[in-house]
């Protein structure tokens, strides 16, 4: 029997691990992980592999937010949430652009911030360092309290 099911673990805010299926759009995998973050779903989101490399999800749901997820991400693999702070002034910092022109993360003032607290992520990934997809390490900054990290209450 094949095991045709595709997918990933995410391991978010205080060690919360959940399980979501690869096999659907990728703007609604990217909503349901900014819901498990507990952050609105108009913020940017990429995620980082074990050892903290940037799979260019937030390009994945700006460029091509209708294509499967399992287009993009690796099945049975384990991520960490980044929330993705443009610091730029004139680039719009949601994950649903109005502008098709948008910068390269190489070029915008950027701030990476996982998801997962900061203990966690030093007990369960040791190695874990943010390096972009390319594998330039990326810069350490303060958060920015610029976007905002708790949706409203109900």
């Amino acid at each position: 029997m094949v095991d045709s099911a595709e997918f990933i673990q995410i391991i978010s805010n205080d060690g919360d691990v959940s399980f979501l299926n690869l096999n659907c759009q990728v703007i609604h995998l990217h909503d349901q992980i900014a819901e498990l973050c507990r952050i609105f779903p108009d913020n940017e989101i990429d995620l980082a592999s074990d050892k903290g490399r940037l799979q260019d999800f937030n390009v994945a749901v700006q460029t091509q937010p209708t294509e499967l997820a399992s287009a993009f991400l690796k099945s049975k693999s384990v991520f960490v949430p980044v929330l993705v702070q443009v610091l730029d002034d004139d680039i719009s910092t949601t994950s649903r652009p109005t502008s098709s022109k948008k910068k390269e993360d190489s070029e915008r003032k950027v701030n990476y911030q996982p998801l997962l607290n900061q203990q966690m992520l030093q007990a369960r990934f040791p190695y874990f360092e943010l390096q972009l997809s390319t594998g330039k390490a990326v810069a350490k900054r303060a958060p920015s309290r610029r976007a905002s990290t708790k949706p409203p209450k109900k």
